[in-house]
Parts: C-alpha cells; sequence; structure tokens
C-alpha cells in the first residue's frame, strides 16, 4: 500500500492504494472515487 498526496488549487486529497503490478476492477474503481476523478479523466492523463 502507498499514500498518495496531491494538492489542486485549494483541495488536498490522499489516497491509499496498493501497489500491485495489477489491480482489480472494484479496487480500481475505489481508488478514483477516493481521488474523486472518473475513469475518462485517469485515461486523458494517461494518453
Amino acid at each position: 500500500m502507498v499514500a498518495v498526496r496531491a494538492a489542486a488549487q485549494e483541495n488536498v486529497r490522499v489516497v491509499i492504494a496498493p501497489l500491485h503490478r495489477e489491480l482489480a476492477a472494484g479496487t480500481l474503481a475505489s481508488v478514483l472515487h477516493q481521488a474523486g476523478i472518473e475513469a475518462e479523466e485517469l485515461r486523458a492523463l494517461l494518453t
């Protein structure tokens, strides 16, 4: 597990995410929910 902290403007979010090579779909969905982003936003950031 790793704690990821990110600050965007005034918002600070801390998300606990597992350090696995592959994540189960539900785990990824939970991490995205905690981070307050949608799957499409993640895809856009990764491309």
